[in-house]
């Protein structure tokens, strides 16, 4: 099943890259995140990784959002499970 999710992901938001934890059964969305100098921190990348997991979640309401974070202020992830 996340397979297929996964595939239809890549097709809706071709800009993602998006890998399967087989270990834990979530599906990894991730975004690369450019810092600005004007920036301090990384809520504005975490804001990312939400409104990504968000979008996703809307389209595929199976889904629902582990957790969201941003990776060495270059990556916005979000991790996706399926709801039970």
């Amino acid at each position: 099943m996340l397979e297929q999710l996964k595939e239809k992901i890549l097709i809706e938001f071709n800009w993602l890259d998006v890998h399967i934890d087989e270990k834990d059964e979530y599906l990894i969305i991730e975004e690369d995140y450019e810092m600005t100098e004007d920036e301090k921190n990384s809520d504005d990348c975490c804001d990312v990784a939400r409104e990504n997991g968000e979008m996703i979640v809307a389209m595929f309401p199976e889904l629902e959002i582990v957790e969201y974070y941003c990776h060495r202020s270059k990556y916005a992830i979000v991790n996706l499970k399926l709801k039970i």
